[in-house]
This record gives C-alpha cells, sequence and structure tokens, in this order.
C-alpha cells in the first residue's frame, strides 16, 4: 500500500523545469532553467489527467528560477515571490495585468546571493519574507506595498533548509544539526543533528507540526521542537 499514487501529467515541456509552485485549484506555475515563467493548467478529471501550458513570459529572467512562492491569501498581497540563481529575490504580480505576472517594483538588491527563502503569509494581509544569505538570515516584513528589511540573523554555519514553524520562530537545518531560531530575538534551541549519512537536511511545516528528515527517516516534532510521535516515516530513498 502506498501513501501516494504517482501520475505522470506532463511528459514534454520544452524546458528544464527547475521549480513548481501550485497556484489555485488547478494551475501550477512553472520556473525554469533558461529563466522563462509558464503557467500551466492541470486537468485532473480526464483520464490520464492533462496538463497544457496556457501563458508564458520568457522575460523574467536569463537565470534558473531555483524556487517560488505564491501568496494569495489577501487582494493586498496578490504577489509570486520569485529567486533566480544567486538572487537577488523579486516580486511579481498573481493578477496577470498586464501580461503574465509582471514584476512589481524594484528586486530585493541586498537579497543578492540569497540561496533560498521562506515565506510566511497570512489572510489578514500580513507577510514576513526571510532570506538565507550565506551566515546569516535576512528578515523582511510587508508593509502594504513591498517588503522592508527588519532586521539580520546571524548563523554558527549556513542554512541548508528551513521553514517557519509558528509564531516568529523558524525551523533551521544546518550542515550539522536542526534548530529552533526565534526571528523577534535571536534566540536558539538546538533540537538534534541532522544525521550520519551525509544527504542534506529536509525540513517542512505541516498544519499540526513539522517534518523534518534524519539518516532515511521523516521525524514528526511539534511547533516547539518537541517529539509529535512515536514513530517516525522510513523513506527507502
Amino acid at each position: 500500500m502506498s501513501a501516494f499514487n504517482v501520475v505522470p501529467i506532463l511528459q514534454q515541456c520544452g524546458v528544464k523545469i527547475e521549480c513548481i509552485e501550485p497556484w489555485g485549484e488547478s494551475q501550477l506555475i512553472v520556473g525554469s532553467n533558461d529563466g522563462s515563467l509558464l503557467l500551466m493548467s492541470v486537468d485532473m478529471i480526464s483520464i490520464p489527467p492533462t496538463c497544457n501550458c496556457i501563458d508564458t513570459n520568457k522575460a523574467i529572467t536569463k537565470k534558473p528560477i531555483v524556487q517560488m512562492a505564491a501568496a494569495d491569501e489577501n487582494p493586498n498581497l496578490g504577489i509570486l515571490v520569485l529567486l533566480p540563481q544567486d538572487g537577488p529575490i523579486s516580486l511579481h504580480d498573481l493578477s496577470r495585468n498586464g501580461g503574465l505576472f509582471p514584476q512589481r517594483g524594484q528586486p530585493l538588491m541586498k537579497t543578492k546571493g540569497c540561496t533560498m527563502f521562506t515565506l510566511e503569509s497570512r489572510g489578514s494581509g500580513v507577510a514576513t519574507l526571510c532570506c538565507a544569505l550565506k551566515r546569516r538570515i535576512a528578515i523582511y516584513n510587508w508593509d502594504g506595498t513591498g517588503f522592508v528589511e527588519a532586521r539580520e540573523l546571524q548563523l554558527v554555519d549556513g542554512a541548508k533548509c528551513m521553514t517557519w514553524a509558528a509564531g516568529p520562530m523558524l525551523c533551521i537545518g544546518s550542515r550539522r544539526e536542526y534548530s529552533l531560531i526565534s526571528a523577534q530575538n535571536s534566540s536558539v534551541t538546538p533540537l538534534f543533528p541532522t544525521g550520519r549519512t551525509g544527504a542534506s537536511p529536509c525540513c517542512t511545516r505541516l498544519p499540526d507540526g513539522l517534518l523534518v528528515s534524519r539518516d532515511n527517516v521523516g521525524v514528526f516534532l511539534n511547533f516547539d521542537g518537541s517529539a509529535a510521535r512515536e514513530h517516525g516515516v522510513s523513506w527507502t530513498e
């Protein structure tokens, strides 16, 4: 018995896909290796399911698009946060007025060299952006029209993965260990080593906690870093 069924929906895309972001109930935003952005419509009712490109923007960037996040819970947000390889991060309008996801304002130039980000957005129009830059973390707050730099956090080791936990807390996996870091006062709570296999750490937020990888096991945590379940999930690869 498998937890998921694998269903191929796109065999030929014409570009090398670097990242994918779901948008709405049946659309995918696809970032490519050549810097173009594609909007795909997915029909999961048909047998087999189909995926069709309905729009393209080839003028987004000349570098590979390595990460995206769509925040459209509130009309005051309606943005696509986009990270090309080595940054800087740029913001794009999700309304599609004037083309496919036109750029909104200037890129966040201080995020040049950014390797990853995590976005926390809420329906009230409040959003916080956390960017990893070598051995530091830059925090940006949404002011209604754009992101404004709020503070920086210094790290002992560079972040290999990160996600928002609860409130101001970030879960960060470095080369050696996982830890919880407060975006407000920079307090650090060490959790446990990332493992012995040499695999990159991985963490993600679930509706009621966190899931982090250690060796070949997925460990369930509460938002405060305590164990949420007695047993984890073993992965074959």
